[in-house]
């Protein structure tokens, strides 16, 4: 797993998925970026209920955060075929906020 910068200023995500060349903008600040919730019908401008990161709409048990880390789709059942367990993926998705929170302090400071 990688945390990388995206293209939006103070935005960090995890995951091979912000390793492509697909632009990161997530204008909801949800966490999930516009691309992944357009391609998988969530509304890029609610970050609240189904279309948020804590979302679940296919009831697995799985957020939408947890689904982005692992490839699965949000819409589909995939409970029992993820490829990395909730618990690790909550644990990298904690990971990328507080990585958020450093990376922004760190600007402010600078730009005092």
């Amino acid at each position: 797993m990688r945390i990388t910068a995206n293209t939006a200023p103070t935005r960090i995500g995890i995951g091979s998925k912000m390793a492509d060349d697909k632009p990161q903008t997530d204008s909801d600040n949800d966490g999930l970026p516009d691309w992944w919730e357009l391609q998988h019908a969530l509304d890029p401008n609610d970050a609240t209920g189904d279309n948020g990161a804590f979302g679940d709409p296919d009831f697995d048990g799985q957020t939408n955060a947890v689904e982005h880390i692992a490839g699965t789709d949000p819409k589909t059942d995939t409970a029992k075929a993820l490829p990395i367990s909730g618990a690790i993926a909550l644990a990298a998705l904690a990971l990328a906020f507080l990585a958020y929170a450093a990376i922004t302090d760190r600007r402010r400071n600078r730009a005092k």
